[in-house]
């Protein structure tokens, strides 16, 4: 018998169709791990079949990964904590699914006069990463935190503001936190999607 591993290859006889979910294909993990075509058939009936049990939403495969997060452990999965250098992109990439499925999304800017301590900045992270959903992110720069609200619609990110207005008083100075901002997509008065960008790179400074 010879020593030589084996090679195991996979033999595709037909991808199947999100909207023909008789179709089949022979796959294996590995394929489906590190064949592009194989992954996208793959995702493509998880989103056939998430439709089936969701019929009145067309999900997406963001949609997908936000759900698998909050059934996963959070310590497996803990709060996006990204530096503002990130902001841009995915700033970028939440007005592009507003623009193709109409979905809404908030940007909250925490502003301080002078950056805030140590102790006190890790204080406020741990508050928000206790309250915010494995969908949001946080982002550091400086003297602020912003937090990037996916699926938040105008009214629930004001709800939201009062809250972290009130949840702030009780761990910090009184007045140290001196303003936060907001931003909400789709807006009436914001007709391009360079003024959302425009506004964020206004904030960081």
């Amino acid at each position: 018998m010879s020593d030589t591993p084996q090679q195991h290859s996979t033999v595709i006889t037909r991808v199947s169709s999100p909207k023909v979910p008789e179709g089949h294909a022979t796959m294996s993990y590995t394929a489906v791990t590190s064949h592009p075509e194989m992954a996208h058939a793959f995702a493509s009936q998880l989103l056939y079949l998430a439709g089936q049990l969701i019929p009145d939403k067309r999900l997406t495969l963001e949609d997908l990964i936000a759900i698998c997060r909050i059934a996963l452990p959070q310590a497996e999965h803990p709060l996006q904590i990204l530096e503002g250098r990130h902001l841009r992109g995915r700033i970028s990439e939440q007005l592009s699914r507003a623009r193709r499925y109409g979905e809404p999304f908030s940007i909250l800017v925490l502003k301080w006069d002078t950056t805030p301590s140590r102790d006190l900045h890790e204080s406020v992270i741990d508050t928000l990463c206790e309250r915010m959903r494995q969908t949001d992110i946080i982002f550091t720069f400086k003297k602020r935190i912003i937090l990037m609200l996916p699926h938040t619609e105008e009214q629930a990110s004001i709800l939201l503001l009062t809250r972290i207005r009130n949840l702030l008083a009780a761990i910090q100075p009184p007045n140290a936190l001196t303003a936060i901002e907001r931003l909400s997509f789709p807006c009436p008065s914001i007709t391009k999607a360079s003024q959302v960008l425009d506004w964020a790179e206004e904030q960081l400074r």
